[in-house]
């Protein structure tokens, strides 16, 4: 048990084979705060979220999280399926959710220095990035590409009415369509809130998302088309 241990000791990542169950550790909590460690680190709770793989299997992403004095400060890494090569992408103490684009490109909703909030495209084992959709896409939310890669899904939080949006944007045309708002029950909220998380099916054809109109989570699915150009 890591319990009540800010820096536990042990692995805090692992790799699975799902025909043997075999388990074998690739990242240790140690590693995370040897690696270009910030004074913001010590005496800090330590932790992992958000671990994503890229469609070819071979890299990994993750958030290595810490919390201080209340404060949370978070950073993303890479690193190869075995736990080498491990990269710093962005480090400038806010990054919040992901996706894989392909097997070299992240989106993710993160601060950076000197710019701020926004969706940026980075690319993996570089200091090369894009602003995405700067002056429409102005919150975070839950990103997701088809598997085109052209159109990706978003969604955001509630907003005063208790609404929640969910948005499509075509990165070439830079055109953004909401295709949906949904009710959230105030049952639902803070830690026991019900998030979009939205999906896309193979086709990239539907969407399925979380949502709790009343008063039960459940899963919903939406015709895309072509909503978007």
């Amino acid at each position: 048990m890591t319990k009540n241990q800010k820096v536990p000791e042990g692995y805090c990542i692992w790799k699975i084979n799902m025909e043997t169950q075999e388990k074998e550790g690739i990242i240790t909590y140690k590693q995370l705060v040897e690696i270009q460690s910030k004074e913001t680190m010590k005496e800090a709770e330590h932790k992992v979220n958000h671990i994503m793989i890229n469609p070819s299997g071979n890299r990994i992403m993750f958030l290595h999280r810490w919390i201080k004095n209340g404060v949370k400060y978070t950073r993303l890494l890479t690193c190869n399926y075995n736990g080498e090569d491990l990269y710093i992408l962005l480090d400038d103490d806010m990054v919040s959710h992901c996706t894989w684009k392909d097997d070299e490109t992240i989106l993710c909703w993160a601060k950076k220095k000197n710019i701020g909030n926004r969706y940026f495209l980075l690319k993996d084992k570089t200091n090369q990035f894009t602003i995405i959709g700067d002056g429409k896409l102005t919150v975070d939310g839950h990103p997701g590409y088809r598997k085109q890669g052209d159109i990706f899904v978003t969604d955001t939080y509630p907003d005063f009415k208790r609404k929640q949006k969910l948005y499509l944007y075509n990165e070439k045309t830079n055109n953004l369509v909401q295709i949906a708002s949904i009710y959230s029950n105030i049952k639902y909220r803070n830690d026991c809130r019900c998030d979009l998380h939205p999906r896309w099916n193979y086709s990239g054809t539907q969407i399925c998302f979380d949502g709790a109109q009343k008063k039960k989570r459940q899963v919903y699915v939406i015709a895309v088309g072509e909503k978007i150009g």
